[in-house]
């Protein structure tokens, strides 16, 4: 098994059988989402550990595939970083999402329900049930469209409290507090309407 550490905070582990990647796990994330997120980590620490197995498969893919996917993703994460440095950083609301008439796909519509203004995009993640890239890949478009931003203030201020949220609770907290409708879109989203190439 690979350990992996990062800032003595995040860690996962990658799972080896017969030199095959068969599981891994990062937060709440399992299989090749975790793969994935692990892998486009910028620093961290590991710590090999021989002999030491798991039962679970969670992965089926070939390791080279596994590592092509990664690589490609770490291409894109360089793309997505340049205007979401991190995901520990909290999405707000610009004041042209209160004013501007907008259309949205149903995962960006998603996404926008579960911004709280509170909660880190790794929480909303959570709240989605999706890997924190997949998150960022949606919120890239509405950073570039104008409609959200980044607060670093908010994210440094965050409470513990929201840190130690179970998934059940960030994803309950998500639906109570979500700001979609009613905060300046005029109609339902609709498939396509908002198209920002990644």
């Amino acid at each position: 098994v690979f350990s992996l550490h990062r800032n003595g905070e995040s860690s996962g582990e990658i799972y080896l059988r017969g030199g095959q990647i068969v599981h891994a796990f990062v937060g709440d994330l399992q299989g090749e989402e975790a793969m994935y997120e692990l892998a486009i980590w910028p620093e961290g620490e590991f710590v090999f550990t021989p002999g030491q197995e798991t039962d679970l498969t969670t992965i089926h893919k070939s390791n080279t595939n596994l590592l092509m996917e990664a690589a490609r993703r770490i291409d894109e994460w360089q793309i997505l970083s340049k205007r979401i440095p991190s995901t520990r950083l909290v999405p707000v609301f610009t004041q042209r999402a209160a004013t501007t008439s907008v259309s949205l796909t149903p995962q960006e519509w998603s996404l926008i329900c579960k911004i709280d203004e509170r909660r880190t995009i790794e929480e909303v993640a959570i709240g989605l049930d999706m890997s924190p890239f997949e998150a960022c890949k949606l919120l890239y478009g509405l950073i570039t469209s104008g409609l959200v931003a980044l607060d670093e203030d908010l994210s440094r201020l965050r409470t513990d409290r929201l840190r130690t949220m179970p998934p059940e609770e960030l994803a309950a907290d998500g639906r109570s507090a979500g700001r979609g409708p009613g905060r300046g879109w005029s109609r339902p989203p609709r498939q396509g309407d908002l198209d920002v190439p990644y």
